[in-house]
C-alpha cells in the first residue's frame, strides 16, 4: 500500500465572489513538519485551507497528495473525495463548532463513526486518543464543562480517532492563555514526533510563526514561502502584514 507523505499545489490560483485571492501559487506539507500560514483579513487564508480539504474548487492549478512508492520513488496522486475525507482533518478557531456530542467520549468517537470504524476498535482509538491529548478521565463529562484549552484538545483527539494524516488548524492559539497556548504547541510537537503528522497553522501571533518549520503568507495576491531564521520578521512582506520579531 503506498504510503501518503505530503499535500502539495502546483500553480494554484483562487478567487472568491469574482476577487482574485492568488495566483501561481505552489505549496507543499509534508508529514512530520508543522508549517504556518498568514495574511491579512480577507487574503484568502480560509478559501485556501478549504481548497486543501477539498471543499473549495479552485480556478486553476492543482492539489495532489504526495506518495511513497515501494521502490521509495515519490509520484503525485490526483485525490478523490475519499482520499480528502480519510487523510486531512481541520480544527475550527473555535473548537465549540466542532462539538457533536453530549459528553467527550462520544464527542471524540463521531470522528470514527463517520468513517465507518468497527466499535471495537473505536473503543480503543478513543482511549488512546483521549489519553495523548491529556483528557483521560474526562470522557463522561460534558464538552461545554471543558476550558477552550480542554476544547481545543478535545477536537483534535478527533483527528486521532480518525486517524488523518494531516491537521489544519485556524487560529488554534487566538483564544488562548499563555499556558494553554504553551500546552497547545508541545501536544502539536508530539503530534509531529509520534504519529508523524503534517500540520498546517493559520496564525496571526508571530511568536508562534516564529516557531514553525516554515512558513507561507499571503501578499499581494501571491503566496510566498520564508524558511525560518532571523529574517523573518525583517522581510517587507512580514512588515506589510503588521508582524514585529516576538
Amino acid at each position: 500500500m503506498q504510503k501518503i507523505s505530503g499535500i502539495v499545489a502546483t500553480d494554484l490560483c483562487l478567487s472568491r465572489s469574482e476577487k482574485v485571492l492568488f495566483k501561481s501559487a505552489n505549496f507543499c506539507l509534508s508529514r512530520g513538519e508543522i508549517v504556518g500560514l498568514c495574511g491579512l483579513n480577507g487574503s484568502g487564508k480560509s478559501t485556501f485551507c478549504y481548497a486543501l480539504l477539498g471543499l473549495s474548487a479552485v480556478d486553476s492549478g492543482n492539489i495532489y497528495f504526495r506518495s511513497m512508492n515501494a521502490d521509495g520513488r515519490s509520484e503525485l496522486l490526483e485525490p478523490s473525495r475519499s482520499m480528502w475525507r480519510d487523510l486531512v482533518y481541520f480544527v475550527f478557531q473555535n473548537p465549540d463548532c466542532q462539538i457533536v456530542g453530549s459528553l467527550v467520549r462520544d464527542d471524540v468517537a463521531f470522528a470514527g463513526e463517520n468513517r465507518g470504524v468497527a466499535r471495537e476498535i473505536l473503543q480503543a482509538r478513543v482511549a488512546e486518543a483521549l489519553d495523548l491529548v491529556g483528557l483521560s478521565g474526562f470522557d463522561m463529562r460534558s464538552p461545554n464543562s471543558l476550558s477552550g484549552g480542554q476544547k481545543q484538545r478535545l477536537a483534535i483527539a478527533g483527528s486521532i480517532v480518525a486517524q488523518a494524516s494531516f491537521l489544519i488548524l485556524d487560529e488554534p492559539f487566538a483564544m488562548l492563555d499563555p499556558m494553554g497556548r504553551k500546552q497547545l504547541r508541545l501536544l502539536l510537537q508530539e503530534l509531529v514526533c509520534k504519529r508523524d503528522l503534517g500540520i498546517l497553522i493559520v496564525s496571526h501571533m508571530a511568536h508562534e510563526l516564529s516557531l514553525m518549520s516554515r512558513n507561507y503568507a499571503i501578499h499581494q495576491h501571491k503566496l510566498k514561502e520564508f524558511n525560518p531564521g532571523r529574517n523573518l520578521f525583517e522581510s517587507r512582506v512580514f512588515k506589510d502584514l503588521g508582524f514585529c520579531e516576538p
